[in-house]
């Protein structure tokens, strides 16, 4: 179950990745870099969900 999420978490983080880069290189997005803010947040949060979960299943 664990390893589901997280795999499915790994897709979807690499989808927003790829989403982002392409955000960021069209010229006519002038949020780009305030997109690639929000973005990094969001992605030390999913990283420190990792570990929640990495966590629980050592100690378990």
């Amino acid at each position: 179950m664990a390893v589901e999420l997280v795999s499915y978490r790994n897709n979807k983080s690499t989808e927003h990745l790829n989403r982002m880069l392409f955000i960021l290189h069209s010229k006519r997005n002038p949020e780009g870099f305030l997109f690639l803010f929000r973005s990094i947040l969001s992605a030390y949060k999913i990283i420190l969900f990792y570990i929640l979960i990495l966590g629980i299943t050592i100690n378990n």
